[in-house]
């Protein structure tokens, strides 16, 4: 018999590399992959693998060789305790030499690492990057030059549910009605969502404009009007699609400014 014949765990080989991978847009982030495996000849090896998130890339990959045996356990953990969920997604798991002399990727676990969570191996459980809550956000876009519709373009490594968008609209003494639109693209410019405010803006004023899931609320010195009759359930932005403004007889000197968005979102692994 064997010294590892009755040892439950992934095999490796020498051919092999353990890896710990992390996809996110937090420049500040320090996770670490603790792998405990067994050789060939019975030693148990500790391996500790990190990943410092101190550069604006999308993904980052550490990886190691190892020797003939086993691996028993891994887990993956937030050094920082800073992470919140939907902010970083983390893969653990082996690199092997395939027939074709390409590695192939064996994902052992995988997961959201947060200040309360951790990945393990073989007792955790695998979570997709689309699971959980997400990584709620209230971000501000610069403003724009007058004249100008602002527009934010969504990371390529991110998906967005987008729960409100809020700006100040203030209109020039040009005498016409502006006609106040929200939409989302895709990654090539096609329609996801146009949200109309079906009251126009004359000239000479401001309006404070909150765009929601279910309805408008545009409120300026005049008086408020809400409307709440806008039929999308959801405003999901993909990664490298756009949100912004596209306003329908935008006049002179016409500026928007005080631009908000509140957003849930999740990283996208490449």
């Amino acid at each position: 018999m064997g010294i590892l014949d009755n040892v439950v765990g992934m095999p490796v080989t020498r051919r092999d590399r353990i890896f710990l991978r992390a996809f996110t847009n937090n420049t500040a982030a320090r996770i670490i992959a603790r792998i405990r495996w067994i050789t060939t000849e019975g030693q148990m090896q500790f391996t500790d693998l990190r990943v410092n998130t101190n550069a604006s890339v999308p993904s980052f990959l550490v990886s190691e060789a190892v020797q003939d045996g086993i691996i028993l356990s891994v887990s993956v953990i937030d050094l920082n305790g800073e992470l919140f969920h939907g902010e970083l997604y983390a893969q653990a798991g082996i690199l092997s030499l395939g027939s074709a002399l390409v590695d192939v990727s064996y994902v052992l676990t995988e997961g959201y690492v947060t200040r309360d969570t951790s990945l393990a191996w073989p007792d955790g459980i695998r979570e997709g990057f689309r699971d959980g809550p997400g990584h709620w956000e209230r971000i501000t876009v610069a403003d724009p030059a007058a004249v100008t519709n602002w527009a934010l373009t969504i990371p390529d490594n991110e998906w967005w549910e987008i729960m409100d968008v809020s700006f100040l609209y203030t209109s020039s003494s040009t005498v016409e009605d502006r006609e106040i639109q929200l939409r989302i693209l895709d990654d090539a410019s096609r329609f996801i969502t146009q949200v109309v405010d079906p009251t126009t803006q004359p000239a000479s004023i401001s309006r404070f404009y909150s765009f929601f899931v279910g309805g408008v609320k545009a409120v300026g010195a005049e008086g408020a009007t809400v409307i709440s009759n806008v039929p999308t359930p959801r405003w999901i932005a993909p990664p490298g699609g756009e949100i912004g403004t596209a306003v329908v007889n935008m006049s002179s000197d016409d500026q928007q400014s005080n631009i908000r968005i509140s957003k849930v979102s999740w990283m996208v692994p490449e």
